[in-house]
């Protein structure tokens, strides 16, 4: 570097000599022109070589200081590479406490329960039906319907649950039934004390059950109370089955019914009777029975506990528990928060309940039964407010 900068004086000393040289006639005058050259050569070269051993002396010295901080810093690397991995090795072992890991989500599957979501959201009665069910079932006589597993209803309601991988719109696995295979298979897709049985050939769901189900689920009770009140003609409490189809008018009044349109083309229209089930279970082999309040309100309480059930049985407790995230998972499912922010709460969660006992279904179904009376509850403090009463345990 030094050498190189030397070269522009000594090609200008050479350029002044030789304009002199040629001016100059006198032996003595050429002579110390030339002595002088040569010395102003010598003296650049000089020092241009001192500096040069000076840069070179200090490079050296940091060069060689690096071989005796290299080893420190690989200890220190391997070391903090040692510390991360068993980080990584500690928090898998959180996650998975009983040797089950849950699969991570990745991009794809993202973008597509963002997508099914918004089929749930804003989609009508017949799409979402035909999206998640997952059977049509062929009978002896060649005709097919399609109908959903009490997983796949419990699918349809849920946000963020994805869809199995080939079973999406009009996607189904086919299945052939005849009258043995039927009562072969009752017991397949629900318990023989779930409500899902109650309705028919294995536990299944068809389209009209499906809107049938999804009105319970979105009314409150005391909707129910005032329509049964209003189509009891005799005010005695009960209700026929005239009557109660007349009071099923209010599932036209849900956000599921007002969004409906019979599809003639899909098969899916909303038939104006109830499933055989159905009836029998409200009014009797014969349907000559009475309908009271309570027994449909029992009714709409066994759905939920059945609804419950299924999505805690869906994360798999473990000895009849499930952790405080997946309880947490459980509240956060419907609060419409985004997927980072719920990753998020969710991470916190299972900070701070490490070491956490875990909660029974009996827990959960308590915790979720005073959600639904929050309101009722919010009244009850009010008036105690306002009344200076004091509230203890």
């Amino acid at each position: 570097m030094f050498r190189l900068r030397f070269l522009p004086v000594a090609a200008g000393l050479s350029a002044v000599s030789r304009r002199y040289h040629g001016t100059a006639h006198h032996p003595k005058t050429r002579r110390r022109l030339v002595v002088a050259a040569f010395a102003g050569t010598a003296a650049v070269t000089a020092s241009a070589r001192f500096l040069w051993q000076r840069a070179y002396a200090e490079d050296s010295t940091s060069v060689k200081h690096n071989p005796r901080t290299e080893p420190s810093e690989r200890e220190e690397e391997e070391s903090s590479d040692s510390e991360s991995r068993k980080a990584v090795a500690s928090g898998d072992q959180e996650a998975q406490p009983e040797g089950k890991k849950k699969k991570r989500s990745g991009f794809r599957d993202r973008k597509v329960m963002e997508y099914e979501n918004r089929i749930r959201a804003y989609s009508t009665p017949d799409k979402i039906f035909r999206y998640f069910a997952t059977l049509k079932v062929i009978n002896e006589h060649g005709e097919s319907e399609v109908f959903m597993t009490p997983q796949d209803f419990v699918r349809s309601i849920t946000p963020n649950e994805k869809q199995p991988e080939n079973l999406g719109l009009d996607q189904f696995i086919v299945k052939r039934y005849d009258g043995k295979k039927l009562s072969q298979e009752r017991e397949k897709f629900a318990d023989e004390d779930s409500i899902f049985y109650a309705l028919g050939e294995c536990g299944l769901i068809s389209f009209s059950d499906y809107i049938f189900l999804t009105t319970v689920l979105s009314t409150p009770q005391r909707n129910f109370e005032i329509a049964f009140k209003m189509f009891d003609l005799n005010g005695d409490g009960e209700v026929d089955m005239e009557e109660f189809e007349q009071a099923s008018i209010i599932r036209s009044q849900t956000s599921m019914g007002m969004r409906h349109r019979d599809r003639s083309t899909t098969g899916n229209t909303l038939k104006t009777g109830f499933n055989s089930a159905l009836t029998t279970y409200f009014f009797g082999a014969d349907l000559k029975g009475k309908l009271t309040i309570s027994h449909f309100l029992d009714f709409q309480r066994k759905l939920q506990h059945d609804i419950l059930k299924l999505e805690f049985e869906r994360h798999d407790p473990v000895e009849g528990r499930i952790t405080e995230r997946q309880f947490g998972s459980m509240l956060l499912a419907y609060s419409g928060v985004q997927s980072k922010k719920l990753t998020v709460m969710l991470k916190q969660l299972k900070k701070h309940f490490q070491d956490g006992e875990g909660l029974t279904f009996e827990e959960v179904e308590s915790f979720f039964t005073f959600l639904k009376n929050i309101n009722d509850v919010d009244t009850a403090l009010s008036f105690y407010h306002m009344a200076g009463a004091s509230l203890d345990k």
